[in-house]
């Protein structure tokens, strides 16, 4: 967490001008059923479609990398880790700069194998804040097979006694035969020496689950591993609590305010789908 307060604070010290934002569309979609036949698999997708810390702290210290000029690294088992950037001024990070993260054949420790770019737009930047777009196209390979990820969002970054983040945007993943998407993506994020809050929001189709969408939000405190969130689909919720190890998620089927089963899954499982 220090690592990334320290990232925050090199991209606001270079900071030069600025003045600008981003948002997303709000779609309108019929609604999924929420039974309890689907309610694990609506679930996975829910947990999906929270995941955007790597996101988040992954941008961050991306732009702050933005200072180091071009450079090429080797992954860990074979292939390239590389990062280009265009400064309009040296070592100043000003509005209208761009960087590119770029995977060829990147092979982890762990033998799962990247393809694909992260690429970063700066549209405005003050010494209090700082906001960018960013597009993802990156392909995982592992024994399970190979999962591809397309993101589109917008992040909007201030420091201050902790670092502030509002992400907005929309993201796709697909594996096999299914594939998740997330739209209206909205959530903002604190991280300090305390830990990570974050309010999240947005609404989430499944392949696997048919036709129909579901309004998914979630929030947890800074000095909590406890979040709270709630599902809700066609005339069916689910409200779920976690403690940080295990989720328990109360079904209601027909939203007559009775619960008709309550799940307990390990988090873990849900994000590591």
């Amino acid at each position: 967490m220090k690592a990334l307060i320290v990232a925050a604070s090199i991209i606001l010290l270079s900071a030069c001008g600025g003045g600008g934002g981003d948002g997303s569309s709000v779609t309108q979609a019929q609604k999924l059923s929420i039974t309890q036949a689907n309610a694990r698999q609506v679930l996975e997708a829910a947990y999906f479609a929270n995941d955007i810390e790597g996101e988040v702290f992954g941008t961050i210290i991306n732009i702050a990398e933005m200072l180091d000029g071009n450079q090429t690294f080797p992954c860990d088992l074979g292939g390239t880790e590389s990062f280009t950037m265009s400064l309009q001024t040296p070592e100043v990070i000003t509005a209208g700069d761009s960087a590119t993260l770029s995977f060829v054949d990147c092979v982890n420790d762990e033998g799962n194998t990247s393809n694909g770019t992260v690429d970063l737009t700066v549209e405005s930047i003050s010494e209090e804040s700082v906001s960018v777009n960013a597009i993802v196209d990156l392909d995982f390979a592992d024994d399970d097979g190979v999962q591809s990820l397309n993101s589109i969002f917008s992040m909007d970054v201030s420091y201050q006694d902790s670092l502030f983040v509002i992400y907005r945007g929309s993201k796709t993943l697909t594996s096999g035969n299914r594939t998740i998407s997330v739209t209206n993506i909205v959530a903002s994020v604190e991280a300090s020496e305390l830990g990570v809050a974050m309010d999240f929001s947005g609404v989430v189709s499944d392949s696997l689950l048919g036709q129909g969408t579901f309004d998914f939000s979630l929030s947890s405190e800074l000095d909590s591993d406890v979040s709270e969130g709630v599902i809700r689909g066609d005339n069916s919720t689910i409200e779920l609590t976690s403690d940080g190890v295990t989720v328990m998620a109360a079904l209601d089927v027909n939203n007559d305010n009775v619960v008709d089963e309550t799940l307990f899954i390990l988090e873990s499982e849900l994000y590591d789908q």
